[in-house]
């Protein structure tokens, strides 16, 4: 599953596209997403699950916060946080349910909406 940074994803905004979905790294990112819910852990790095490759280097770290500040761009190029609440995890755990089946070849999924959008669609174009 790719990870990438679109500047002009969404016309005037920026986003953090994961796609190429690979069911088994779609659900290893759900079951840390659950974590995260759950606050077994505080934080993790997306590109360092099994499966993830970072385009052009892109990093996005996924943490616990308690308020929703959505996706965030860190000093380090090319890098961001998704910083959300525990609620807001576990909705988004929901959200990636469909992408964790095989037969899943088409179709898309905001996972935040903030400044910086957080998606992850199937494949590049949605």
């Amino acid at each position: 599953m790719n990870l990438e940074y679109c500047p002009n994803g969404l016309g005037n905004g920026s986003l953090v596209l994961l796609y190429e979905i690979d069911p088994i790294a779609a659900s290893c990112l759900k079951e840390h997403i659950s974590a995260l819910a759950a606050k077994r852990i505080g934080r993790f790095a997306v590109r360092e699950l099994p499966g993830f490759l970072a385009v052009d280097e892109c990093r996005l770290f996924c943490s616990v916060t308690k308020r929703d500040s959505g996706v965030v761009q860190l000093e380090e190029p090319n890098t961001f946080e998704c910083r959300l609440q525990p609620s807001s995890w576990d909705n988004i755990e929901g959200l990636l349910e469909p992408f964790t089946k095989k037969d899943l070849s088409d179709g898309f999924q905001w996972l935040d909406r903030g400044n910086i959008a957080l998606m992850i669609s199937a494949r590049r174009e949605w």
